[in-house]
């Protein structure tokens, strides 16, 4: 089966793109290839990172 690379853009990849590509890779990583990325680079957003280990998601 062939994975399918995925870009999860945003402007700031602070928070959306970071939790859309930790979702994908946590649900369909046999399928899918999530990247993320943004027009300006940011570290982690402390808050997508809280809420993705409440939801047992490592982004």
């Amino acid at each position: 089966m062939q994975v399918l690379r995925v870009l999860f853009l945003s402007t700031g990849n602070s928070y959306c793109s970071q939790m859309a590509g930790g979702w994908a890779r946590s649900l369909k990583s046999d399928v899918i290839e999530p990247c993320s990325a943004g027009v300006a680079t940011h570290d982690l957003n402390p808050n997508a990172v809280k809420f993705m280990k409440e939801a047992v998601v490592d982004i």
